[in-house]
C-alpha cells in the first residue's frame, strides 16, 4: 500500500480537488491558483494537473484499499441502521503497522480490545476503520462548541477476567484504564493506570480517532422512539389475542374434561354462549352464563334440554336478583 495515515484522512479533499481540475479545464490552472491560494494562506497548491492526476490516482488507490480491507459497503449499511436505531454511532480509524510494537515500560500489548492501535512508530500498511454501536462508546464535547470533541470513552467487560476496560481518547493521546471485577466502577478510586500500558500511546496526526455520527445535536434520538409506546400496545393486544385463541382451540377442552373441575363460567361474546354451554353441560359441569343467557328461544330451549339430560345446574348471571336492595323490595311487595 502507498500511502500513509495522512493520505488515508485526507483522501477526500484530494478526490474533490481531482474534480475540480477537471470542471476547470487545462487551460484554467492559473485561475484554480488564484482561487485556492487566498483560502490556504501557507499551502502550497497544485497547478500542475499531470501531478494533480498522479495524487488523486493514489488516494483512489488508498481509498479503495481501506473499503475493501474493512468491508465498508457492508459496514456502512449497519453503520446508517445504528443511527436510526440508537440516534448515535461511532467510527474508530487507526493506523495498522507491519509488525507488533512493544508497549513502552511493560510486556506487549495483546490489543484485546479489539480497537487495533498499537503504537504507529514502524511502517504503516493500512488502516483500520471500525463502526461501534453507541452502547460502549461515548464522545464528551466542549461546554460552549458541539461540534468539538474533548474526548471519548470507550469501556468493555474483559473476556476471562470480568474486569472492566477504558480507554480515553484525547487528540493527542490514549489512556487505558482498568477496575477489578469486585470492585465499584462508580468509584473512582476503584480505577487504576492498565498495568500493561501505563504510559499514554500518542495518536497518530494528533487528531482524535473517533468520529461521531448523530442525528441530533450534541447527541442523537431514536429515530422511532414516538413508537415505543404504541408497540408496547400493540404488543399486548396481540398477545392477548393470541392466548384467547389458544384458550379457545385447546384449553378450554382440557379444562372441560377436568374432573376436578365442578363448574364452569362463561362470559364470552353472546353468539358464543349457547355452543359452550351445551359442551359444559356434556362435560357434567354446572354452569353460569353471562347475561343474555341467549339471542334466541330455540337457543335457549337447546341449553336448557343439554343441561336437564345431563343433571347439571344452569343460572344466568344476572346479579341484581341477589343483591340487598332488591330484596327488601321484593319483600315489600310480597
Amino acid at each position: 500500500m502507498k500511502t500513509t495515515v495522512r493520505t488515508a484522512l485526507f483522501v477526500l479533499p484530494f478526490a474533490l480537488l481531482f474534480l475540480g481540475i477537471r470542471w476547470l479545464g487545462k487551460g484554467d490552472a492559473e485561475r484554480w491558483r488564484e482561487r485556492v491560494a487566498p483560502q490556504c494562506p501557507g499551502a502550497r497548491v497544485v497547478v500542475d494537473e499531470k501531478d494533480l492526476l498522479v495524487i488523486a490516482a493514489d488516494a483512489a488507490d488508498a481509498l479503495d484499499e481501506i473499503f475493501s480491507r474493512n468491508e465498508l459497503i457492508s459496514e456502512f449499511k449497519s453503520l446508517f441502521q445504528d443511527v436510526s436505531r440508537d440516534g448515535d454511532a461511532y467510527v474508530f480509524v487507526w493506523p495498522v503497522t507491519e509488525a507488533p510494537v512493544s508497549s513502552p515500560g511493560g510486556d506487549d500489548d495483546d490489543d484485546d480490545d479489539g480497537d487495533g492501535e498499537p503504537v504507529p512508530t514502524s511502517k504503516v500498511v493500512g488502516v483500520d476503520v471500525l463502526v461501534n454501536r453507541a452502547g460502549g462508546v461515548r464522545a464528551v464535547y466542549h461546554e460552549h462548541n458541539r461540534l468539538k470533541i474533548r474526548y471519548v470513552v470507550r469501556t468493555w467487560i474483559e473476556d476471562g477476567t470480568d474486569d472492566t476496560r477504558l480507554n480515553l481518547y484525547y487528540p493527542d493521546h490514549v489512556e487505558k484504564w482498568r477496575c477489578g471485577k469486585e470492585a465499584k466502577s462508580d468509584n473512582p478510586e476503584s480505577w487504576e493506570r492498565d498495568p500493561r500500558q501505563p504510559n499514554d500511546i500518542p495518536t497518530p496526526l494528533g487528531v482524535m480517532p473517533w468520529f461521531h455520527l448523530r442525528n441530533g445535536r450534541p447527541y442523537g434520538v431514536p429515530e422511532h422512539a414516538n413508537a415505543y409506546g404504541p408497540q408496547r400496545m400493540i404488543s399486548k393486544l396481540v398477545s392477548s389475542l393470541a392466548a384467547v385463541i389458544d384458550f379457545q382451540v385447546g384449553a378450554q377442552r382440557y379444562y372441560l374434561a377436568d374432573p376436578a373441575i365442578d363448574a364452569v363460567y362463561i362470559p364470552l361474546p353472546q353468539h358464543l354462549h349457547a355452543q359452550y354451554t351445551v359442551r359444559a353441560a356434556r362435560s357434567g359441569k354446572h354452569i353460569l352464563v353471562e347475561k343474555p343467557a341467549a339471542l334466541s328461544v330455540a337457543e335457549l330451549e337447546g341449553m336448557e334440554s343439554a343441561c336437564r339430560s345431563s343433571g347439571v345446574l344452569f343460572m344466568e348471571a344476572l346479579m341484581y336478583r341477589f343483591k340487598t336492595l332488591h330484596r327488601r323490595v321484593k319483600a315489600m311487595v310480597r
